[in-house]
């Protein structure tokens, strides 16, 4: 036990339980290992291994996926297990640094990049191929570890203890390293042997160290001097280092936790297990009471580190409950999990906010039936039945939720605004099925993006006006992260003077919905410094109407963005091929770049098949430049058309109308104008089926006239 292991005792049982009650009427429970229990002791609940050896000997409906969990056992011990020579780096290190591009492995010690032919070699290169080495050998194990849990058969837990054994013999030999290349405390705290995190170390104890350890302990295939070699060389080095990096509230720590708390089941240390939930600094009663909005978001405000931190902590709650402790019952972690369905948008996706690639609800409850199971039997609500697989699966038996209907079904979604979080979601029925999503959020740190007041848009079951969250290859490092998927130019909202926002927070002013109408006003002043950006957005079953406002005490310049998946953006008001007279971050990204002056109403096209998105945006008194182009998508290769229209001025309108118009159909929308009336503000648009005018008022208010 290390010294900070053991003075910590004193810190939370002096401020733990104050802490417990000025904060939240929540009540820890005593935090105390269930006595006499033999292993598996957290990997299962109490007498599930003997249900599911049953379920496999009467061959129950979940027999099929146990025979399937045997045979990858099997097929876990076909292959040689090989260690690599040294620990694995983060995936952030494998691309070209000229092309920006993920690196091609043509072997573990040769890399190239696929546009420039460059090969790179050694570390860190070689290390990146070495993880999914390490990777794939603690899945092995954890594969051979279920095996012999289902059947008995000592060979997979003597292939488990192999793969244990190799790593204690190996970690203390390992070089340390680190993800990052800063030489400072924090960097060399921060970092491992196995991994070059501890996240990554924190998450693989969780994932498969703990239960394949679990699961075999009790086989008879290691000795005392086996359980000996294993703590000494990997688990007692792996839980210091995981306790030396304090992190405070963030799915670094969470990660910690939840790791710890299952190797201290395992190992039977109480003093750690009791840390790791009632620390007031960093504990999972800590992280429930300070990481998470009171709508339910985690704090970086991105729906791919939403998952990812729910998945440490409902796995420290799920294997909190096997010993008989209750963690599910904190408010915020029922939040966490019942709050997604809010978001969903037309495809049954998430927006994606932030650092974030995509994520469906379906796939995470397919991708984590353990959690989702655990978690519906402890809540019983009714929207996370949308969340469920489809199938009930072995943690349904195991929870007792055999039950088949509605499973996998979304249920019709009203609009919403969720305003501590930072975001409105406006659904509107019939026509085009629209969903738009509008954030206002605090900003939420290193995976939060620079990115007030912007939106995504849905409509007619697929993806239409795009954010699109980080690179699939997690370029971090890069400078297409910074100053593309992070900065502003990469969003739908407005950028001044070609500046990307600062990390700032708005709040909603105005929201109204009724099934075929929805409307939210928000307001940000301090994203651009000088600026006030109050932008509205109004949808009915046909369009989305975006108008922004901005006021600076001096003349600025203002570019209205707009991104929309398709093959290309056209105009007849940018027809010129030409380059960018500009220099500016992220403009270093644009391809295809036609612009013109544009008089009176703009018309833009985002054509694709078999949704063509029309932008219609209506004229101003001030110069307005029209530019389209495409910049980055998922990767650099990828590419999404785009449209930005610059006005120059003290103040500066946008009034634009978006709509997407299926092949073969005529668009509805045929002219947009604005007119600043006394108090306020109307956007008349026009089309076939008549003129809608909405008026906007200085007080918030709106106002919809239909004149068909």
């Amino acid at each position: 036990m290390t010294m900070i292991h053991r003075n910590f005792l004193i810190c939370y049982l002096l401020t733990a339980f104050a802490l417990a009650a000025g904060a939240s009427e929540w009540t820890p429970p005593e935090i105390r290992l269930p006595a006499g229990r033999s292993h598996p002791v957290i990997t299962l609940p109490p007498g599930g291994l003997e249900t599911l050896r049953a379920e496999l000997e009467r061959g129950g409906s979940n027999a099929p996926e146990l025979q399937r969990m045997i045979r990858r056992g099997s097929q876990a011990l076909e292959n040689d297990l090989a260690f690599p020579p040294r620990g694995g780096h983060h995936n952030q290190w494998y691309q070209c640094d000229d092309c920006q591009r993920p690196l091609r492995t043509v072997s573990e010690t040769e890399h190239r990049c696929p546009s420039c032919d460059k090969v790179y070699s050694g570390e860190p290169y070689d290390d990146v191929v070495f993880r999914r080495t390490h990777t794939r050998n603690l899945q092995r194990m954890t594969e051979a570890a279920w095996a012999y849990a289902l059947t008995g058969e000592t060979r997979y837990a003597e292939f488990a203890r192999d793969v244990l054994l190799g790593y204690a013999e190996r970690y203390l030999t390992y070089p340390y390293r680190q993800a990052s290349r800063a030489d400072s405390d924090y960097a060399r705290r921060a970092g491992g042997r196995l991994f070059d995190q501890t996240l990554t170390e924190a998450m693989y104890l969780l994932r498969n160290i703990a239960p394949a350890y679990d699961l075999i302990h009790d086989s008879g295939v290691m000795n005392a001097e086996d359980h000996r070699k294993l703590r000494e060389g990997l688990l007692d080095p792996m839980i210091e280092s995981l306790q030396r990096l304090k992190r405070g509230r963030g799915n670094w720590q969470s990660f910690h936790n939840a790791g710890l708390f299952w190797i201290a089941a395992v190992i039977g240390d109480e003093e750690l297990l009791r840390s790791t939930v009632l620390d007031p600094e960093h504990g999972f009663f800590f992280q429930m009471e300070e990481s998470i909005t009171s709508d339910g978001m985690w704090y970086e405000g991105s729906w791919s580190y939403h998952f990812y931190t729910l998945t440490a902590l409902a796995r420290q709650a799920m294997g909190a409950g096997h010993l008989g402790l209750d963690l599910w019952s904190h408010p915020s972690m029922k939040r966490m999990f019942t709050l997604p369905v809010d978001y969903l948008m037309a495809d049954g996706t998430l927006p994606r906010f932030g650092n974030a690639t995509t994520v469906e609800l379906t796939r995470f409850g397919r991708g984590s039936p353990d959690l989702m199971e655990a978690a519906y039997r402890a809540y019983g609500e009714p929207e996370l039945r949308a969340m469920l697989p489809v199938e009930p699966g072995m943690h349904a038996l195991l929870h007792g939720n055999m039950d088949v209907e509605g499973r996998g079904e979304i249920p019709p979604l009203p609009s919403v605004a969720l305003r501590e979080t930072g975001h409105a979601m406006l659904r509107t029925e019939g026509g085009a099925g629209l969903s738009a999503a509008f954030q206002f959020a605090p900003h939420g740190g290193f995976h939060a993006h620079f990115d007030q007041l912007s939106f995504v848009l849905f409509g007619h079951g697929r993806e239409l006006g795009v954010d699109r969250g980080r690179a699939a290859s997690q370029a971090y490092r890069l400078p297409i992260h910074r100053n593309w998927y992070r900065s502003t130019i990469s969003h739908n909202t407005v950028l001044v003077d070609l500046e990307p926002q600062t990390a700032s927070g708005g709040e909603l002013l105005q929201f109204l919905q009724t099934p075929k109408r929805a409307a939210a006003t928000a307001r940000v002043t301090d994203a651009h410094p000088g600026v006030e950006h109050i932008r509205t957005l109004y949808q009915n079953d046909r369009y989305l109407l975006v108008f922004d406002r901005l006021a600076a005490g001096n003349p600025r310049r203002f570019d209205w963005f707009y991104h929309n998946l398709g093959e290309r953006a056209v105009s007849p008001q940018a027809r010129a091929e030409t380059t960018l007279p500009e220099k500016a971050p992220g403009l270093e990204f644009l391809d295809d770049i036609r612009r013109g002056n544009a008089r009176g109403t703009l018309a833009v096209a985002f054509e694709d098949d078999p949704v063509t998105t029309r932008v219609t945006m209506a004229g101003a008194n001030s110069e307005t430049v029209l530019t389209l182009a495409d910049g980055p998508g998922a990767r650099a290769e990828e590419r999404v058309p785009l449209m930005f229209v610059t006005r120059r001025g003290r103040t500066a309108e946008f009034a634009a109308v978006i709509e997407p118009v299926r092949r073969g159909r005529e668009a509805t929308v045929s002219g947009v104008s604005h007119t600043r009336i006394n108090g306020g503000h109307a956007i008349t648009v026009d089309g076939p089926r008549g003129r809608e005018t909405i008026t906007i008022f200085d007080d918030h208010r709106i106002e919809v006239t239909d004149g068909r």
